[in-house]
């Protein structure tokens, strides 16, 4: 699920960081995602190649297109934001973890504007 604010022309951005990278702002992920493709506020999105072990999403609404999780100097997202794991939290890996065991995960991921 995408949110409750009107969709740009800008994409949303998924980001996937693999057990022991860095999380979140200004860190590389182990596989970056562009949703294009919206329809009745909701994307779908197929990511191969994972191999088995733990993940966290991070989902950003890149409002400005410039492929970058933009907040401000005290790190409130700027832009729209989700991620995988208990919802309602700053978003960090150890509260978006996951476990991947092979085959198909689905994740309803709802994004919040905080500015």
């Amino acid at each position: 699920m995408i949110g409750d604010k009107l969709w740009s022309s800008c994409p949303a951005r998924r980001e996937l960081f693999k057990k022991g990278q860095e999380f979140g702002r200004n860190k590389i992920p182990y596989k970056k995602v562009i949703f294009d493709a919206i329809s009745n506020n909701k994307a779908t999105v197929k990511i191969t190649n994972i191999t088995i072990g733990t993940y966290a999403f991070l989902v950003f609404h890149d409002e400005n297109n410039d492929a970058v999780f933009a907040t401000n100097w005290i790190g409130i997202p700027k832009e729209g934001v989700g991620k995988s794991g208990e919802q309602g939290t700053r978003p960090n890996y150890e509260n978006s973890k996951f476990f991947f065991s092979g085959g198909q995960m689905k994740f309803d991921i709802m994004l919040k504007y905080l500015l």
